[in-house]
C-alpha cells in the first residue's frame, strides 16, 4: 500500500508511437507471448516512460517480461523469473 501512495499520481494519457505488431517484433523469436498489457515504467532518473509489457515463455519454460517503449519500438527492460521465484 505504501509504494501505490508514494507512486499514485494524476497522468496525462498518452497514445503509443509504435503499434502492438511493432513493438512485438523486438521480441526474440525464441519467445512465446503468454499476454501482454500497456503500462508505465520508472526510469533510472525517476521519470516515467510508456511500454508495451510482454510476458513471455522461454524455450525452457521459464518467464521472462520484456518492456518494449512505446515511443521507439525497443526493448527497455528485460525480467527473467527463476523457478525459486515462480515457487514462492
Amino acid at each position: 500500500a505504501n509504494d501505490y501512495v508514494k507512486n499514485h499520481s494524476e497522468r496525462v494519457a498518452s497514445e503509443p508511437k509504435v503499434t502492438l505488431n511493432i513493438a512485438r517484433a523486438a521480441l526474440p523469436n525464441s519467445l512465446s507471448v503468454l499476454s501482454q498489457e500497456m503500462l508505465i515504467c520508472a526510469t533510472d532518473g525517476g521519470r516515467e516512460k510508456l511500454c508495451y509489457a510482454f510476458e513471455c515463455e522461454g524455450t525452457d519454460g521459464e518467464t521472462v517480461t520484456v518492456a518494449v517503449d512505446a515511443e521507439n519500438g525497443e526493448q527497455y527492460k528485460i525480467n527473467l523469473e527463476n523457478q525459486a521465484e515462480r515457487a514462492a
